[in-house]
């Protein structure tokens, strides 16, 4: 099965519960220590080394995208707030690269790394909205320096 899904045998876990007898596949996939800002003025990436794994079932991100092409990431800054609180964990795919209007993006431009929602305005310009309704939103002209890296799929955080 391995072989069929372009990943490592040795990135697939099995569980087996001592409550049931079904049994869970999980896959690895990298926590990369990579810090895309969600405050007003900031962006900062640490390194884009690989630290660590988190695991999730083998079924649910298969339904979100492919696993080759996500990464968890850590989140700073309460622009995205109360959606992701500052210091939240991130899922990002970064094989969506569309925009979808209004979803949320972990978008590379002047500024920085940072992760907004995105809509397109009448004139083609990128606008990065906030969740937070203290900050004001940013209007990128796309020709100057944009890029969307990944759309983010999954949010954790500790209450």
């Amino acid at each position: 099965m391995a072989q069929n899904l372009k990943i490592q045998s040795e990135d697939i876990y099995n569980y087996k519960s001592e409550q049931n007898s079904h049994q869970v596949r999980y896959i690895k996939i990298p926590y990369i220590e990579a810090k895309p800002s969600a405050a007003a003025g900031e962006s900062l990436i640490v390194d884009r080394k690989i630290q660590s794994f988190f695991a999730f079932d083998i079924q649910w991100i298969y339904s979100k995208g492919r696993p080759a092409n996500m990464g968890v990431m850590k989140i700073m800054g309460d622009s995205m707030f109360p959606t992701i609180p500052d210091g939240s964990l991130i899922l990002v795919d970064r094989s969506q690269t569309e925009l979808v209007q209004k979803k949320i993006f972990v978008v590379e431009h002047d500024q920085g790394i940072k992760v907004k929602r995105l809509k397109r305005d009448s004139e083609k310009n990128y606008i990065l909205m906030s969740d937070n309704e203290l900050e004001e939103d940013i209007k990128v002209d796309p020709t100057i320096h944009f890029r969307i890296l990944g759309k983010v799929i999954w949010v954790s955080y500790e209450l």
